[in-house]
């Protein structure tokens, strides 16, 4: 059986830092248990990879059930990828942000996550708190502005909704699904008023029930508006100078989504936070291996930034890819929050 260790950092400790070894496997979890019971706040475990962080999901709900867990996941591709993240884990990681910055954080709750998701930036507080729009039933509500949010924060036009993060507009109904929900739904409007708000079966389009509210959140950290546009533009220019042939800037300065655009994601921003910075006051929780796996996640980046670099110098290379500094997305090599 294994031994674990648990590393605790936090200033409601006297020492700072408690360093707990030769664990087996699963104390962990009761661990944690026993720290929801006296500490206020959040607890935000650090797992060292993606196995582990389902793993302690999972004995959570085994030994604790009543203990309200989040898991906020990595992005499922490499740093400096040409593949974007799928849209179902950005929705995970969308609705755990939205919780931090809608929810009362004084109740005690626990946030899963990696080595790798702590590491890179997010967007900030303020952005995701103004990406969350609440429909209610009977209210007023311009379809033409919903539609503009909808394609502002991500969402994908489809002639029948299916996945999360598509939408679809025909007369009088409006059918969304809200990133993380269980259901998609379909809006029915009277003129400009909310006339009803029901969930519906994907498959067979059937109505599910009522609801008299619906709250709605972004679908991509990317946020698409004329205004990220042009931050897009002035900060890629001015990082790697005007352009030439680069399929990225045009489809960007043409409103058209690019595939792998979200390793970009610091341009579209002002300001771009952290796990940490959404919960600042946090009992810090890190997984046994977490020093090894933050030195191999930070060697990965650095020689996937050398690669695209590399190829950059290369004449033949067909592609054209900028690589983003690496500071730009992923916090600093002794960021002492993540160590």
């Amino acid at each position: 059986m294994p031994n674990y260790l648990l590393k605790l950092d936090n200033s409601i400790f006297d020492k700072g830092s408690w360093t707990i070894g030769e664990a087996p496997e699963g104390l962990d979890a009761m661990v944690l248990e026993e720290l929801t019971a006296t500490a206020t706040g959040t607890i935000l475990f650090l797992a060292h990879n993606e196995t582990r962080l389902d793993e302690m999901s999972q004995t959570i709900s085994f030994f604790a059930p009543d203990i309200q867990t989040l898991q906020f996941p990595p992005w499922d591709c490499l740093p400096y990828d040409r593949i974007s993240p799928n849209r179902e884990i950005l929705a995970k990681r969308l609705d755990v942000l939205g919780n931090l910055v809608t929810n009362d954080t004084s109740t005690t709750k626990v946030i899963l996550t990696t080595i790798g998701a702590a590491i890179q930036r997010v967007p900030d507080r303020k952005t995701i708190e103004s990406a969350q729009l609440n429909i209610n039933k009977g209210n007023h509500l311009d379809r033409a502005s919903l539609l503009n949010f909808l394609a502002n924060y991500g969402y994908f036009s489809s002639a029948t909704v299916r996945e999360p993060g598509e939408f679809a507009a025909r007369g009088s109904l409006i059918d969304l699904f809200v990133p993380n929900a269980s259901h998609p739904v379909r809006l029915d409007f009277f003129g400009d008023i909310v006339d009803s708000i029901r969930s519906f079966d994907p498959l067979s389009q059937r109505s599910k029930e009522t609801l008299d509210q619906l709250v709605v959140g972004p679908a991509n950290e990317i946020i698409f508006d004329d205004d990220s546009i042009a931050r897009f533009r002035a900060k890629y220019t001015s990082l790697f100078g005007v352009p030439k042939e680069d399929p990225l800037y045009e489809a960007v300065c043409s409103r058209k989504h690019h595939i792998g655009m979200e390793h970009w994601l610091p341009l579209f921003h002002e300001t771009m936070e952290s796990i940490f910075d959404y919960l600042p006051d946090a009992l810090v929780v890190r997984d046994h291996h977490a020093q090894t796996s933050c030195d191999n996640y930070f060697k990965l980046i650095a020689d996937n930034f050398d690669a695209r670099d590399t190829d950059m110098a290369n004449p033949k290379t067909h592609a054209p890819y900028n690589p983003l500094p690496k500071d730009e997305l992923y916090l600093g090599w002794n960021h002492p929050r993540v160590r």
